[in-house]
């Protein structure tokens, strides 16, 4: 990723550098490559990108609480996915997945500053906003419809494009939830019919993340942290929040069959 490289070429950037590089990354990598495609694919590029579609204030409704909802669920697949032990023939990689982890989190914890109102604004924008915008633009709106209008199943379009897309990011112990994240905004799109609804359910995946990690830094109660206790409520909670997930994602769906 273009932050990556502006990290190792400056060897110890700033929170502002940082900032921009992922700007940069998220124009570069995403945006552009996207629009380009689009509009040398076919003359109707707005609607290869299903952006020429308008979601329903219903539809938004449903999206954003559909991703307040599967959160419980979530927060279990992501402590599983982070307790996944390689067998000892595999340490050597076992480490190295580690390290890039590691190396990853305190790149997005420099990314985000301080916890104080502006910098939470400010990351809010970048990685809830920005990258929820482009990402799904270059996946769900050029990828995932490139392979589905080309002929490819559209279930197997919106898994491997999810696996693709969680595959970029290059992070193992999150390879899991992102992946499931990233097939839930791809069947969003597809039985709304509006890349926005997929827009909307990333930009408040992760603008939630953003503000649940500075809420932790300040010294207030870690949502992850309390999904590891794999106590019988919180198992409940999550069954509940699978449920409930489930529900909503069928409502998308006859929606879809309406249309």
């Amino acid at each position: 990723m273009t932050s990556v490289v502006i990290a190792i070429v400056l060897r110890t950037p700033t929170t502002p550098h940082l900032r921009i590089a992922a700007i940069l990354q998220d124009l570069l990598m995403f945006v552009v490559p996207t629009i380009a495609t689009a509009v040398i694919v076919t003359r109707y590029p707005a609607r290869l990108l299903m952006i020429d579609s308008r979601p329903t204030a219903f539809g938004i409704l449903l999206t954003v609480l559909a991703i307040i909802v599967m959160i419980p669920f979530m927060n279990v697949i992501v402590a599983w996915n982070e307790s996944i032990r390689l067998p000892e023939s595999m340490s050597a990689l076992e480490e190295f997945m580690k390290n890039a982890e590691a190396n990853a989190a305190a790149m997005t914890r420099q990314l985000m500053g301080t916890d104080t109102i502006g910098s939470i604004i400010m990351s809010i924008l970048i990685i809830g906003l920005l990258a929820g915008f482009s990402e799904e633009f270059f996946f769900r709106g050029a990828l995932q419809r490139l392979l589905s209008t080309a002929g490819m199943n559209i279930h197997v379009a919106v898994w491997l494009t999810a696996f693709i897309f969680s595959a970029v990011h290059t992070q193992f112990y999150g390879f899991v939830p992102r992946m499931l994240l990233g097939a839930m905004f791809g069947y969003m799109a597809v039985w709304s019919g509006s890349l926005w609804i997929a827009v909307i359910a990333h930009a408040t995946n992760n603008s939630l993340v953003v503000i649940a990690q500075s809420v932790a830094d300040s010294g207030g109660a870690d949502i992850n942290q309390m999904a590891t206790d794999a106590t019988p409520l919180s198992m409940a909670i999550a069954v509940i929040s699978l449920m409930a997930t489930v529900g909503i994602m069928y409502m998308f769906y006859r929606i879809g069959r309406r249309k």
